[in-house]
């Protein structure tokens, strides 16, 4: 987008330690779910998916340890973010790394008949697409959601690689019926079962599926599972899911609410306690619904940062100041709507105006990672 050096080595940065989380683990097409550097000062998660304990091994070479019992969260970014690099940002054998990372998770996927397998030769807690695992309760409940992602993440391999075989493992999935199963993707009832991290993993997958899916009758298909889910969200305001909404129909209606949600961030990142319930303005504006309960979305500037897998309708909240979130969403947000169009670059040439003065006050959080760097060469 604008060509800096800097943000493309903070990109290839990322990009090289995403694809060692698939090197470290050793088994091919199985990203780890974290990674922990030896004698790092911090907290190292004890515990894994579904209340069991988490699962921690060494690397090759004795300096760090990765989590396994990867899940659906993990393949979904790989293959959104691999995809957008490989497009923006991929520079020489930068491109073929990334198709040969998601050629990877695929054969693994179809290899092991749609589930992701740990090292104890066993589908980890939330790795599961097969059909089997849609004939028990949960998986019949989560089928919408699952059958997106791994119909998503199997066209993305055939459309970047051009592998026959790709092309053929996803024919047998349209033939198992599972482009069916996205017209109810999301679940809306009970309406606790509205989580935003699910329509963050939808959102991802939808991305690449309705990009590359060109049989019109599919593409209808996922389009109407796709406008179903986005219409539980709509009235949130949240400015990712609206611009990927107009990148991906064209319908560019949200876009205004979108800009304000984002002008009204602050500077300061901390999460102050805040409460909206007394207000006397909580209506749902008209041409909305509210899913998932309350009555209307909050600027930022009113309850707190966030990311996109929060709930934008919560009226009450925070925690004092004890909490600081970082900037992640609001750039990942931001700069889709400058790629895309959406928001114009600034015109001003006041420094003070684009730049943000380095204060003590303001730059909290976590120190700096200061442990070995990721391997290169792999």
């Amino acid at each position: 987008m604008t060509r800096d050096p800097e943000a493309r080595r903070e990109a290839t940065n990322t990009f090289h330690g995403l694809r060692w989380l698939e090197h470290m683990t050793g088994i091919r097409g199985f990203p780890a779910r974290a990674v922990w550097a030896k004698g790092e000062k911090g907290h190292q998660a004890g515990h894994g998916s579904g209340g069991y304990a988490a699962e921690w091994h060494d690397t090759a070479d004795g300096l760090f340890e990765w989590k396994g019992d990867t899940s659906s969260d993990e393949l979904c970014s790989h293959f959104y973010a691999f995809d957008i690099f490989r497009e923006l940002a991929a520079q020489g054998d930068e491109a073929a790394q990334a198709r040969e990372h998601l050629a990877r998770i695929a054969a693994h996927l179809v290899e092991h008949r749609w589930q992701l397998v740990d090292l104890d030769g066993k589908p980890t807690r939330w790795g599961r697409w097969d059909p089997d695992y849609f004939l028990n309760d949960e998986g019949l409940y989560d089928r919408g959601l699952q059958a997106v992602e791994l119909l998503s993440f199997i066209k993305t391999a055939a459309a970047v690689t051009g592998s026959p075989r790709f092309g053929e493992a996803y024919q047998t999935l349209v033939t198992l019926g599972y482009p069916g199963y996205t017209l109810r993707a999301r679940n809306t009832f009970p309406p606790d079962s509205i989580l935003h991290f699910l329509d963050d993993l939808a959102f991802w997958s939808y991305a690449n599926l309705l990009r590359y899916e060109k049989d019109p009758d599919l593409h209808a298909l996922y389009r109407r599972g796709y406008e179903r889910s986005y219409e539980v969200v709509r009235v949130e305001e949240n400015p990712w899911f609206n611009f990927l909404h107009a990148v991906l129909t064209g319908d560019t209606g949200e876009l205004d609410a979108s800009v304000r949600h984002l002008r009204g961030w602050p500077l300061d990142l901390r999460v102050w306690s805040y409460q909206n319930s007394h207000r006397a303005d909580l209506r749902t504006p008209a041409g909305y619904t509210a899913p998932k309960g309350g009555t209307r979305t909050f600027p930022v500037r009113e309850t707190e940062p966030l990311r996109w897998d929060h709930w934008l309708m919560q009226p009450d909240g925070g925690t004092g100041g004890n909490d600081v979130v970082e900037p992640s969403a609001w750039l990942l947000a931001y700069w889709m709507g400058r790629y895309h169009g959406f928001i114009a670059a600034p015109t001003v040439t006041d420094p003070a105006l684009l730049t943000v003065e380095h204060s003590q006050n303001f730059e909290l959080g976590a120190r700096p990672y200061a442990g070995p760097p990721h391997p290169g060469g792999f």
